[in-house]
């Protein structure tokens, strides 16, 4: 999915931030980290803390920026931040 957010970014670059998005939603459904609402966006900063330091453990530090880079996408698309 490429929306307006991701127009001026590369295939490979759209591809990873959509890896990064899915293994940000599957860890905050897997620890159980949902708002008020049950919403995982707006994250919190502990939480986007925590999946760096669970990333930590499996990828290098190059995928994690890129990962939360996808986040950070993520919560643009969302309209949960604004620039």
């Amino acid at each position: 999915m490429v929306t307006y957010t991701f127009s001026g970014l590369s295939k490979n670059t759209n591809k990873a931030h959509s890896c990064g998005e899915k293994h940000f939603l599957q860890f905050c459904l897997m620890n159980l980290l949902l708002g008020a609402y049950r919403d995982v966006l707006p994250a919190s900063e502990g939480t986007l803390l925590y999946f760096a330091s669970y990333l930590a453990r499996m990828v290098c530090l190059s995928t994690i920026k890129l990962y939360l880079e996808a986040v950070c996408n993520l919560h643009i698309t969302a309209g949960s931040v604004t620039l």
